[in-house]
């Protein structure tokens, strides 16, 4: 799949897999595919372990539902998310929607 062409329409994405999959390995692949095709977008990050060139580091789930017309990218997304709480899963839809809804792809 063509990683640019993730831009065009707001999505949730998600990469799934087991502990030591790769799973960051492929986000910083995406962050250095935005960066070397010279499109004009917002990246908002979440959870890297390092900074990223050009983007802006956001640090809970209220900065997340603020952001409008970005490409948002979260690793570790237990850490901003308790997905084990039963009651926060319907929350956790909730944000979602708004952050599509304000056109934005976050995968």
């Amino acid at each position: 799949m063509n990683i640019i062409k993730l831009l065009k329409k707001p999505k949730v994405i998600c990469v799934c897999g087991n502990i030591h999959t790769g799973k960051s390995n492929l986000l910083h692949h995406i962050v250095n595919t935005l960066e070397e095709s010279k499109k004009e977008y917002n990246l908002v990050t979440y959870g890297f372990k390092g900074k990223v060139k050009g983007a802006t580091e956001i640090n809970s789930v209220i900065e997340l539902e603020e952001i409008t017309d970005s490409f948002i990218i979260i690793d570790e997304c237990f850490n901003l998310f308790d997905l084990d709480i039963p009651k926060q899963r319907k929350n956790i839809e909730k944000t979602f929607r708004t952050i599509k809804h304000k056109n934005n792809t976050i995968i």
